[in-house]
């Protein structure tokens, strides 16, 4: 940032956000989002004698969560958008259309993926119906 305003370049609101945030934001994302998934992921797959509660309810339990408060920080963010349109600069309009495009293709990928497992989760469900119907 300093060489951009040294060699009189652009300064804009995303080149604020990323020389004084990039690093607390990495923290942030470690301690809440990268740290959990990765306790969450090792204690699901511990043999069953050392868990004290059934591993798959855990695992989805958690993923659902996390769905909620993706789902409610999109919505969040989406409203302050709206609020602050106007503000922004057409550079920072720019950036922000390349970000939301990246979020929609990975959501999109993450649908996908949550559709195979409930495909996967119902095909479990009716064979064990199935099974206990044959007994």
């Amino acid at each position: 940032m300093v060489a951009a305003v040294i060699v009189g370049g652009p300064v804009g609101f995303g080149t604020i956000i990323v020389a004084f945030f990039t690093g607390p934001l990495i923290s942030w994302w470690n301690d809440h989002v990268s740290n959990p998934m990765v306790k969450t992921i090792n204690d699901a797959t511990k043999p069953k004698e050392e868990c004290n509660q059934n591993s798959a309810v855990m695992l989805l339990s958690h993923i659902g969560k996390h769905t909620y408060h993706t789902i409610y920080n999109a919505l969040q963010t989406t409203e302050t958008m709206r609020n602050h349109m106007d503000q922004y600069f057409t550079s920072e309009l720019r950036s922000q259309l390349k970000i939301v495009r990246r979020n929609m293709a990975n959501s999109k990928e993450m649908y996908d993926s949550f559709v195979e497992q409930e495909k996967l989760l119902q095909n479990q469900l009716n064979k064990r119906i199935a099974k206990a119907k044959n007994k």
